[in-house]
């Protein structure tokens, strides 16, 4: 490694240290060397033991990019050089309980340090390899990437020493569960108010005002009434240095970041409309009393523009600004205001709809980042990033509460590295040798007690004739023989000095109780309350909570998996008294410190390299102090001589026991020496209940428990595989056995069969002559009955129609008989009679002959079945998978045309065809459901995805114009039906389709070797996004634009041609048109149908000039469903083409 010339004298391997903690020689000047030769050589970054140190190279040095977070994803901190990414990879494999072999738990991570140390750049890169590591591919990683430019823009500043000074501390906490990212939670601590309406020389506003001047449109402008940075009084300090369009891309990232984390459009309009009614309000100016000694308005433009944008009337902004209104006793107390009182006013409306504004943005972003379930089995990292120490020329009460914040994370970490662990030491009997530090807590007390500062200042606010002064005469009586309190000599302003652990600051107590009141008239609350602007109605009906953070009304609570006991409600009683802002922000502190105890802490310490802001500079003044006061010294001492890691004596053996290569081994201290000497270690202690080890030992541990855990691994292997093989050869011999019987079986049961089905045949060939021998005895005794009832019939005729010659009574001769004409059934002639002979009842069976294949044997149940797949609701193949024994059985015993072999094959086209129209991507979907109801059905189904593509999506896939889809769009296909037509299209070619399951579209593009299928989600405000990228779009046209130009975030090509329809003349969108909007054509028309302006004529138009075969009504078209989409036969049974479907052709 290359080292600076300049400190070559010094030793020969300086620099070269990447743990202080193992420096042989340890002092303040070789601590102070070290970091100043690895800081001129860019590398910023130097552990402590555990901790890291940080020092702000004030540039870009190029090592956060993706190859370098691989490289960290699951490397040990000994195995690459320092960084942050490293300890990012630490602590979550820490939470997941691999990094130690422990048991799963919590982590937090504390960045502390000064003012422009770097601490809000460390905590977006913590985040950034987090969510890295979880591997996750919802949107949910990129919502909460991008929290912190969001808050970034309404609470941070620039500021003397920082130009982009936190004005307010975070505490993010990321939920886990199964080493997923599935949620996260924001709190929030004492925004700097006051900044809205002064800031000090050389300060500035908060981002989002130079955000809004450089980036709102001419359109915004005039619906905000928005005009130039000079024109109000809030920011006129604003910085007039940086470039236009840096702040352009600002606010262009600002309105990414809202809309991919859940902003709907409204809330924007809303939102940007309230921040331009405060610079409005700001500029409203008061004349001297007239009448009834009441200010005036002297600025009547501004007032009117600043009602306006609240939503509330002029006179009543007014009556709040000039006058105070009291009800006591059922009567009303009118004070009217002073122009001082009116100001103060005026400030006050300001101050606390910037608040309540800031802390809504809060709320709305954990409700779009909160969990669908908490349960207990949940994880969290939490990682504060908090305002650092400050000590300006004038310092206010937001410093004091700045800086009480850092004594109180100072008095944690010193609990932590310090307090906690000596004690360990001296409770389990290890030798050692005591480490002073710098115990804070005397500060504390100085602050927090009851007879504190905050106290003091609480009881001075609650008396009406309280003034500063007076304040600090009761500090001075009560609190001057403090060790940390500095008396002062009597100035124009009253003031005191606080001894903190980073230095001497002097504060300034003007506006002290004022601030720490923090009174709003009541007539202004009832005012906004009622306010037509939906937002600013929202956050003032809400109520502030003991901590100080504000809480919506009618939230719902998210369903718990486990039962927890109910908490009390953490909102401020409304009978009690109004908590004043240092009592809120004391809770909050006691909070914090209580969220942050429940986890195992990891400390990040920023430094800053010198106080001019110089990259390349290196102040060892500057940067000893910062060592001196954050105890760094003795920090190193206490890493490099303790032991940072104690695990208990029964989970360190039953851990780590493979490596003795004994299973069965007593729990105690000579189990845990044999370990110990195994792993060659030296330098540990077996206390009373623990083992004390050092930091690097559990690396060595680790190592080699990996080393022998992967060589039993490989015998199991090897022996499992032997064992196996052996298992599997005897099944074989068993089955060649089997084989043998079956095969014998079978042939028995083929010859008897055989046999069977030969005298089967006889009888049925003896019955059927027997029965046609029968049936023609039957017919000719119908036929001999049917001539003889004929011929008696002919004879009755011939007697009654001859002619009746008397006979005489006694004449002799007898009557000459008539001869019957004989008759055949079968004779033509004039009379003919149908036999009545009834048709035999056939007996249905199997026609099948002795070259017919067996029917299937039903196989005996297996001894250990497997379980049966589960499959979603929506699969139907188990629907087709009836009987199949059942099925040949009616297929043999059926007397149809069909065939066996054309029976299965329809069948399993049928199921096909159900497959591919029901089936969806097939990758996990972790996008997080909408609360709100769904207006359209239930998601998911097919007729919920077309209503709600035809209510709100049909305008916007048509081309300006010509009125018709753009060609890379279709319908709800199938992904086997998108892939197979893009493959034998070229790298780069897409199509957007409408997903079925959910209300959003998938982007399906050709890569190298495969399709791949990326989902797009509308956002709240009416744009689009692909699912874990970054960039919101405001149409799917923009989307598209915008990745032929840029590729996607894990794929280096770029979209290139859309893909078109397969079928012109029957588009797969047709079903999404309704009746008002007939279906357009998928290509251009030709210039013969073009009217004069280049525009497309109607439907009609084109359909009547177009060819005979074509001449359909639109109505036609309007009624297409999914039936006449009929999926083509495979290729083996496709014998005949389709009938033609009747659509409307375009030429």
């Amino acid at each position: 490694m290359a080292h600076n010339p300049r400190l070559s004298y010094c030793w020969r391997d300086v620099g070269a240290t990447d743990n202080l903690a193992e420096l042989s020689k340890l002092d303040e000047n070789r601590i102070l060397i070290e970091l100043k030769a690895r800081y001129l050589n860019d590398e910023i970054y130097t552990y402590v033991g555990d901790i890291l140190i940080a020092v702000n190279p004030l540039k870009d040095l190029h090592i956060y990019g993706k190859k370098t977070a691989l490289a960290y994803k699951n490397a040990k901190l000994s195995e690459q050089p320092p960084h942050i990414y490293a300890t990012a990879s630490h602590v979550y494999k820490c939470m997941l309980g691999v990094e130690y072999d422990a048991d799963p738990h919590s982590q937090c991570i504390v960045i502390s340090g000064e003012s422009g140390a770097g601490k809000t750049e460390s905590t977006k890169l913590v985040v950034k390899q987090i969510i890295e590591l979880c591997n996750g591919n919802t949107q949910l990683e990129q919502q909460i990437l991008q929290v912190n430019p969001l808050l970034e823009a309404f609470g941070n500043a620039k500021t003397v020493i920082n130009e982009n000074s936190s004005r307010f501390g975070k505490y993010i906490q990321l939920l886990f569960h199964s080493g997923k990212v599935v949620g996260a939670k924001i709190s929030e601590y004492l925004l700097e108010k006051s900044r809205v309406v002064h800031q000090n020389a050389g300060d500035a506003n908060f981002h989002i005002f130079n955000y809004m001047f450089a980036g709102c449109s001419e359109e915004q402008r005039q619906t905000f009434k928005l005009g130039s940075r000079e024109n109000y009084r809030y920011t006129k300090s604003c910085d007039q240095t940086a470039d236009a369009t840096f702040y352009q891309n600002k606010f262009e990232q600002l309105q990414n970041a809202m809309d991919l984390v859940g902003f709907s459009e409204e809330e924007q309009d809303d939102l940007l409309a309230v921040l331009s009614g405060v610079l409005s309000v700001g500029n409203v100016d008061f004349a001297d009393k007239v009448s009834s000694e009441r200010v005036g308005v002297s600025q009547v433009d501004d007032l009117a523009a600043a009602a306006h944008l609240f939503g509330v009337k002029p006179a009543d902004l007014q009556e709040c600004l000039t006058r105070l209104t009291n009800s006591t006793r059922g009567e009303q107390i009118i004070i009217n205001f002073s122009r001082t009182q009116a100001e103060d006013a005026r400030d006050a409306v300001a101050k606390v709809i910037y608040g309540r504004l800031f802390s809504w943005i809060v709320n709305k972003i954990n409700q779009r980042l909160s969990p669908d379930q908490r349960s207990i089995d949940q994880l969290e990292i939490g990682i504060l990033d908090i305002f650092g120490f400050e000590n300006f020329a004038s310092n206010s009460f937001e410093q004091a509460c700045i800086n009480l914040a850092n004594e109180h994370l100072q008095y944690f970490f010193n609990e932590h590295i310090f307090s906690l662990e000596q004690e360990e030491y001296k409770s389990e009997g290890i030798k050692w040798s005591h480490i002073s530090y710098s115990d804070n807590q005397p500060l504390l007390d100085l602050f927090l007690k009851k007879m504190g500062i905050l106290a003091l200042l609480d009881e001075e606010s609650h008396f009406p004739q309280g003034t500063d002064a007076s304040f600090v005469d009761k500090l001075n009586k009560n609190l001057s023989s403090h060790e940390c309190y500095k008396k002062q000599r009597a100035a124009r302003t009253p003031r005191f000095a606080i001894q903190h652990y980073a230095g001497h600051v002097t504060y300034d107590v003007k506006n002290w109780l004022e601030k720490n009141r923090d009174t709003i008239p009541p007539s202004l609350m009832s005012m906004l309350k009622q306010s037509s602007n939906l937002l600013l109605r929202t956050i003032f009906k809400g109520n502030i909570t003991r901590t100080g953070t504000l809480a919506l009304q009618n939230r719902t609570r998210k369903s718990v998996t486990a039962k927890q006991p109910i908490r009390p409600s953490t909102s401020a009683p409304s009978n009690s008294k109004k908590l004043t802002v240092g009592t809120q922000f004391k809770n909050s502190l006691q909070e914090l410190i209580r969220q942050m105890s429940k986890a195992n802490p990891h400390f990040i310490r920023c430094l800053k390299p010198n106080a001019s802001r110089l990259a390349g500079e290196f102040d060892d003044k500057y940067i000893l102090s910062q060592l001196s006061y954050t105890g760094m010294l003795q920090t190193v001492q206490i890493r490099r001589d303790g032991y940072a890691f104690r695990p208990l004596i029964p989970d360190f053996i039953c851990t780590y026991k493979p490596l003795i290569l004994h299973s069965d081994v007593p729990i105690d201290g000579e189990t845990c020496k044999q370990i110990l000497r195994k792993a060659n270690l030296t330098n540990w202690h077996i206390g009373k209940t623990k083992v004390f080890l050092k930091h690097h030992h559990a690396e060595v541990l680790a190592k080699d428990l990996s080393a022998v855990i992967g060589a039993t691994v490989t015998l199991q292997a090897v022996a499992r595989g032997f064992l196996a093989r052996k298992y599997v050869h005897r099944l074989r011999k068993v089955s060649e056995q089997h084989k043998v019987y079956v095969k014998s079986f079978l042939l028995g049961v083929q010859t008897n069969s055989e046999m069977f089905l030969t005298n089967q045949t006889v009888v049925i060939q003896h019955e059927i002559k027997e029965r046609e021998r029968k049936a023609g005895e039957k017919r000719a005794e119908a036929a001999a009955e049917a001539e003889r009832k004929h011929a008696e019939s002919l004879v009755t005729q011939q007697l009654n129609s001859a002619p009746r010659n008397s006979v005489p009574a006694d004449s002799d001769k007898p009557a000459r008989p008539v001869k019957p004409q004989r008759l055949s059934m079968y004779s033509v002639s004039s009379v003919s009679v149908e036999p009545n002979i009834s048709p035999i009842p056939r007996v249905r069976r199997p026609s099948r002959s002795v070259q017919d294949p067996l029917p299937v044997l039903p196989l005996p149940p297996s001894p250990s079945p497997l379980p049966p797949a589960v499959r979603s609701p929506t699969e139907s193949k188990p629907q087709l998978r009836h009987n199949h024994t059942a099925s040949l059985r009616n297929i043999y015993s059926d007397n149809r045309c069909q065939s066996f072999v054309e029976r299965f094959s329809q069948l399993g086209y049928n199921g096909m065809a159900e497959d591919d129209e029901f089936i969806e991507d097939d990758y996990s979907i972790a996008h997080r459901a909408e609360t709100v109801s769904n207006l359209y059905g239930p998601v998911g189904a097919k007729n919920t995805t077309v209503k709600w593509f035809q209510t709100s999506q049909l305008q916007k896939l048509l081309e300006p114009f010509s009125e018709r889809p753009y060609e890379w769009f279709h319908g709800i296909i199938p992904r086997a039906k998108a892939e197979k037509m893009l493959l034998l299209k070229p790298v780069g070619a897409f199509m957007i389709r409408l997903s079925e399951k959910r209300l959003g579209y998938v982007l399906t593009f050709r890569a190298e070797t495969r399709c791949r299928h990326y989902m797009v989600d509308p956002t709240p405000s009416n744009k689009y996004v692909v699912v874990g990228e970054p960039k919101v779009h405001k149409t799917l046209e923009d989307l598209v634009k915008y990745h032929q130009k840029l590729p996607l975030s894990n794929w280096n090509h770029l979209l290139t041609e859309p893909c078109g329809q397969q079928d012109v003349a029957r588009p797969d969108y047709a079903e999404l048109w309704t009746s008002g909007h007939p279906t357009p054509p998928t290509q251009p028309l030709s210039a013969s149908y073009m009217d004069m302006k280049g525009r497309q004529p109607p439907l009609q138009q084109v359909t009547a000039n177009s060819t005979k075969s074509s001449t359909i009504s639109t109505n036609n078209v309007a009624t297409l469903n999914t039936q006449d989409f009929i999926p083509p036969l495979p290729p083996k049974t496709r014998t005949k083409t389709r009938p033609p479907v009747n659509y409307i052709s375009y030429k």
